[in-house]
């Protein structure tokens, strides 16, 4: 039983703790039940049956650090997998994810096929990765900023115009951060928000949930006298809004043969924040309609 049990552990060392470690769960590799089921106790085994504590601790060590490095190659990101992501978000702002074929997004990222097929798997896939990528970070802050926003009114309600900024604003002035991809940013949401695929409605029905929820009844409680319908198609209007603005006047003028002093700086991105809050609050606060 003895030498069978020091067997166990020389193979077990011979693979080196064969664990694929994915986010904290351990799995065997080939090695054998044995292996897995003694832990700590197989990494680095000096042969010492009689398990001193010396070498019970050594063990313990190496195994942590061997965790600890097996666990940062899993979740430290892949340049390959960034670069795929970043040149395809570039394309998708530019021309489209409908116009951008996965040939355009190999040649500009210098990949193969096979590595975006690796990290995605399909261009749907990759689609939805982008847009994740974005939408994560936008939420995550429209809700830290309303968990700010409501610890600070200790229960009360908050104002319609906290809230409107904290929603919209927050999309502009994250656009606005060249750390956020600032030039492909509000590109990117124009083309998608208005897109008809079904799985991006449901990747931004899946993204949205949470803060929406928690949005419509911030506004639900800061408006009690304004019917929820209403609420909602005001917030369905400010939305509308809000895609028009990140698209700018350009086409508009364009199409209208309308034209604008340069004084009046139609272009100027750092007017654009201040001149859409002032219209969103206004159509937010404007009297209710007439319902015969």
């Amino acid at each position: 039983m003895a030498q069978d049990h020091a067997h166990t552990l020389g193979n077990c060392y011979s693979l080196r703790m064969r664990f694929v470690i994915r986010l904290g769960e351990a799995k065997e590799n080939p090695g054998g039940p044995e292996c897995a089921t003694r832990g700590a106790l197989v990494v680095n085994p000096i042969g010492d049956s009689r398990g001193s504590h010396l070498s019970h601790l050594s063990r313990i060590i190496v195994f942590k650090r061997t965790f600890e490095f097996n666990l940062m190659q899993e979740i430290r990101p892949s340049p390959t997998r960034e670069s795929i992501l970043d040149t395809a978000e570039a394309l998708f702002a530019q021309q489209g994810h409908d116009g951008t074929s996965m040939r355009q997004i190999t040649a500009a990222a210098g990949v193969n096929l096979a590595s975006v097929n690796y990290h995605f798997g399909s261009k749907e896939s990759l689609v939805q990765a982008v847009l994740k990528r974005r939408l994560e970070v936008l939420n995550r802050e429209r809700l830290r900023l309303l968990d700010e926003l409501e610890a600070q009114a200790e229960g009360k309600p908050l104002k319609p115009s906290q809230i409107v900024d904290a929603f919209f604003g927050t999309l502009l002035r994250l656009a606005a951060d060249p750390a956020q991809a600032g030039s492909t940013f509000l590109p990117l949401l124009e083309r998608t928000m208005t897109d008809p695929s079904d799985f991006i409605r449901a990747l931004f029905a899946e993204e949205y949930a949470d803060v929406l929820e928690r949005y419509r009844n911030a506004l639900f409680a800061a408006l009690p006298d304004v019917p929820r319908a209403e609420i909602v198609w005001r917030f369905q209007f400010m939305l509308g809004a809000t895609s028009y603005a990140i698209i700018g006047t350009d086409l508009l003028r364009s199409v209208t043969g309308w034209t604008i002093d340069d004084a009046e700086q139609p272009d100027n991105p750092d007017l654009l924040l201040p001149r859409l809050m002032s219209f969103l609050l206004g159509g937010l606060r404007a009297p209710l309609p007439h319902v015969p």
